[in-house]
């Protein structure tokens, strides 16, 4: 037992053969690379960032009226015509709060605004872009009615996929085309997913391409996946955890009563608790997706994201052996800094138990050889499964809305009746929201050129960044892109100045609209300067 090994003895030269080896390695394989997404020919960016800002005026509510509530002087309560590209939310003897794309009034109902603010957005959806809508305003201004509806009255969401849904029958008859719909919320610093019977914490992690995805974990056994990784010597050597970062969770939309579905399902989850306003106020922002898809496109990218997972914990397999023949054959601790070689490991029961523990690790090199085939094939013919998936316009078009937790402008934060917990809550919800205050900034040019954007300053900017300026690396690059603000407020006169407070955060984003080409052109022509330099 004195005989000492190099490690190109040890690990084997290129060429050498498994039986000569002294350590009963595991050859590492050559895994395949995950497959691409295709990107749109045309690689010269777009420009232009599509957007309208409505005012939505929501009617007093029944306590407000018996309360005998007074309207807000100036206050719009009318719609205001289709056409208008520029209208005034407040008018007033001292100046006029406009810029917005319209006003959306009173007896405006959800179908109105629908029809009024959102619904030829949609055409960008079909056509394979992006057309989100968020709506924004203080606690019991009405957003959640406006994106979820209430009692019999649909919200823009449901209204949005119906009208999806009919036009993708239209345009593409018998290709069976459907919705695959997923739910999340963003509170405090965490994220959750809301699709399913109960809520499970999610991550924001950056995908091979640069895109921002929410994720879920699954961890199990690479055993249970893969039946060829189970070792019939009953030992559990090169069992290893596969950790499987996957998508949120998702159901699939064809008609009306899988809306319903979904809406009973995910939005009870979402947090809510007592605000300014009322007691059954969102604390959290909720984000809807729908992604037109195809069940062929839909299987290719499940098979993928499983093949994905297995790549890393086969890996671990092997590496697991590695350590195993290692620690079980050698001497660490015999190393010699000179040459680099090692001395095997000494053994109460002498060469006799060395050689039962080296024909043990044989057989488990045996097993985990025979394994690696299988799951390497099983990840090649995911790969090659989505490399022969065929291309559709419309397969990758999204519908995102986003409806934000009420903004609290009042003494909530500080009230002698207010709990840490509600603080908190308070804090975190203007934070972000003052973090997407920014971002509009950003966009309107107030910042100047150059420079990524302060969207990395809150988890919502995060995730809503794609859906507001698309970057470089962008899933969506060249894609079209629309994107439509609702500013929800309430004509109550005793809640006048906060009306204003939101009705000036709007003019950020509308006047952000009116100057982004200039901006853009500004951040362009910038970032040219610095490369040339």
């Amino acid at each position: 037992m004195t005989e000492r090994y190099t490690t190109e003895q040890l690990w084997g030269r290129e060429g050498s053969q498994l039986e000569d080896m002294v350590l009963p390695k595991v050859i590492k394989q050559e895994f395949p690379s995950p497959p691409t997404v295709p990107q749109p020919n045309d690689a010269t960016g777009s420009s232009k960032s599509p957007v309208s800002v409505y005012v939505r005026v929501r009617p007093l509510v029944e306590e407000e009226t018996i309360a005998e509530v007074g309207m807000m002087p100036g206050i719009v309560t009318s719609t205001s015509d289709h056409g208008d590209t520029s209208t005034d939310a407040v008018v007033t003897e001292n100046g006029n709060i406009g810029g917005f794309t319209g006003v959306l009034g009173t007896e405006a109902d959800n179908e109105t605004v629908f029809k009024h603010a959102f619904k030829s957005r949609l055409d960008t959806v079909v056509e394979g872009g992006t057309a989100s809508l968020f709506c924004y305003g203080y606690t019991g201004s009405g957003k959640s009615h406006t994106v979820l509806g209430y009692g019999r009255e649909r919200g823009l969401y449901s209204l949005a996929a119906m009208d999806l849904l009919t036009r993708l029958e239209e345009q593409y008859p018998g290709e069976e085309l459907f919705l695959v719909a997923t739910a999340c919320e963003i509170y405090g610093d965490s994220v959750y997913d809301l699709m399913g019977e109960e809520k499970l914490p999610a991550t924001l992690r950056t995908d091979e391409h640069g895109n921002l995805c929410v994720c879920l974990f699954d961890r199990n056994e690479l055993s249970d996946l893969v039946d060829e990784f189970k070792p019939k010597s009953g030992s559990s050597t090169h069992s290893t955890i596969v950790t499987r970062t996957r998508g949120l969770r998702y159901s699939l939309v064809r008609n009306v009563q899988d809306l319903d579905t979904i809406s009973k399902s995910a939005m009870q989850l979402r947090v809510v608790g007592s605000s300014t306003e009322h007691t059954q106020s969102s604390r959290s922002h909720a984000v809807l997706r729908m992604e037109v898809m195809n069940m062929e496109t839909l299987k290719a990218r499940d098979a993928v994201e499983e093949a994905k997972a297995l790549l890393p914990a086969l890996q671990n397999g092997i590496d697991n052996h590695f350590h195993d023949c290692y620690n079980q054959l050698l001497d660490p601790g015999s190393m010699d800094m000179k040459d680099y070689t090692y001395a095997l490991k000494q053994y109460e029961g002498g060469q006799k138990e060395w050689d039962r523990v080296y024909e043990s690790l044989v057989v488990k090199k045996i097993e985990l050889e025979a394994a690696i085939p299988p799951i390497i094939e099983k990840v090649e013919k995911a790969y090659k499964q989505m490399e022969e998936v065929r291309s559709h316009e419309a397969v990758g078009g999204a519908l995102v809305m986003v409806d934000l937790a009420g903004a609290d402008y009042d003494k909530r934060d500080v009230g002698a009746t207010t709990n840490a917990k509600q603080k908190k809550e308070s804090i975190d919800i203007n934070k972000s929201l003052l973090a997407l205050k920014e971002c509009f900034r950003y966009i309107a040019g107030v910042y100047g050129p150059g420079g990524h954007g302060p969207f990395r300053s809150s988890k919502l900017t995060r995730l809503l960044e794609d859906c507001l300026l698309p970057g470089a690396s962008s899933a969506r690059k060249n894609r079209s892109c629309a994107s439509v603000m609702v500013v929800n407020v309430s004509p109550a006169d005793h809640i006048a100045k906060r009306t204003l407070n939101v009705l000036r955060y709007g003019q950020i984003f509308a006047d952000g609209t009116k100057n982004f080409e200039k901006a853009a052109k500004a951040r362009r022509a910038q970032h040219k300067k610095i490369v040339i330099k």
